[in-house]
Formats: C-alpha cells, structure tokens, sequence
C-alpha cells in the first residue's frame, strides 16, 4: 500500500498533505501555479484538458491542442 505522496521540484521532495492518489494529483497540479512551474512536455495536453475543463483556468487564453479543444468542448456541452 501507498504510505505517502510527494511532488518532486527541482530535485526536492515535498511532502503532500493529501493521502488518496486523486487529491495527490490535485495538489501537484496546483503546485504548478503556485511555483511557476511549466508543465511536462509529455503531459501538457492532459495538463491543459485539466486546466481548461476541470478548474476552468484560461479558457480561450491557453493555447490549446485541437483534440483538447475537442474534448473540452464534448463534455461541456
């Protein structure tokens, strides 16, 4: 079982609050607002989806791919 999560940034630990995977998730996506941090190059399409259809951050602002759009667009409607 999983004792503990923790966000690596820039190369140190920090401790989450949270003890589900899913609140985990939730704290390190906020962290990457809080410190200025760019998303993954391999996960910013699935970073963007969250942003833009989850918390609703920049809709129409952040750039976008066409299958992000597409699927923001499907579940919003």
């Amino acid at each position: 079982s999983i004792h503990g999560y923790y966000i690596i940034l820039d190369k140190k630990a920090i401790p989450c609050k949270s003890v589900s995977g899913l609140a985990a998730f939730n704290e390190l996506f906020k962290a990457h607002f809080v410190f200025g941090a760019t998303y993954n190059k391999v996960l910013h399409n699935m970073y963007t989806f969250i942003q833009t259809t989850v918390f609703e951050i920049d809709i129409g602002k952040v750039k976008e791919s066409p299958r992000v759009a597409e699927l923001r667009a499907r579940f919003m409607h």
